[in-house]
């Protein structure tokens, strides 16, 4: 799971202004890989996140005007439960009740990735964020054009129908939407963005994610 940046593209956001978007669509992904899947009692799946040349210098320029995605790329490595190569639809061999959650979870959590960029874009520059605002085709401008990749080829193993498809696809934004918009799910999702643009390191791993998370939701707690 990454931020997709288009081979060759600059994005003229001030450079800090990119990164931060950059780390929240990841902290989101990761967000969703540890809480969500926690929610409905999914097994844990083991994830890190990697920083490659991220807020280096970068981070510290606010001047600049245009970066190329290489300069600040983050990644989750892992995160999914679905793994290996995916078969076409047999109906003769139909996907199982676990399988097809096992599915649905990873393309929510999937969509959450640019969902918690939208959001934090939509905060940062004082406008509203609602799903009747945003587009599941808005996501490609939030990094999210190889996670719709990722979930439409997830989408094509369980159904056949294009309109059964557009259905599926509209059902789990909406649960992605929900999961960002809970005040719990945001903090976590923003303490460890925060964590990421604040310390200099190169990986972040499952463990150290979960404490960073956990720790934003219990300290509001009490």
């Amino acid at each position: 799971m990454h931020r997709d940046y288009q081979k060759g593209a600059i994005n003229f956001s001030k450079g800090i202004e990119l990164i931060a978007q950059t780390a929240f669509h990841e902290a989101g992904h990761a967000a969703a890989i540890y809480l969500r899947n926690k929610l409905h009692n999914i097994k844990p799946v083991p994830f890190y996140i990697e920083l490659t040349e991220f807020n280096r210098q970068k981070r510290k320029m606010d001047g600049i005007t245009a970066v190329h995605g290489a300069d600040c790329q983050a990644m989750i490595s892992g995160g999914l439960i679905v793994t290996g190569l995916m078969r076409p639809p047999i109906v003769e061999d139909p996907v199982s009740v676990h399988q097809q959650l096992a599915y649905e979870a990873d393309m929510v959590n999937l969509l959450v990735g640019p969902l918690a960029e939208a959001k934090h874009v939509a905060h940062r520059d004082g406008e509203l964020f609602s799903s009747s605002l945003i587009t599941i085709e808005a996501l490609k401008n939030y990094g999210g054009h190889s996670d719709l990749q990722q979930v439409n080829r997830y989408l094509d193993v369980l159904l056949e129908l294009a309109e059964a498809k557009e259905s599926k696809l509209h059902s789990l934004f909406l649960d992605a939407f929900h999961f960002v918009t809970q005040p719990a799910h945001w903090r976590a999702i923003t303490n460890l963005a925060h964590s990421m643009l604040n310390d200099d390191q190169d990986r972040i791993v499952r463990e150290d994610a979960i404490a960073i998370m956990d720790s934003a939701i219990k300290h509001h707690s009490r």
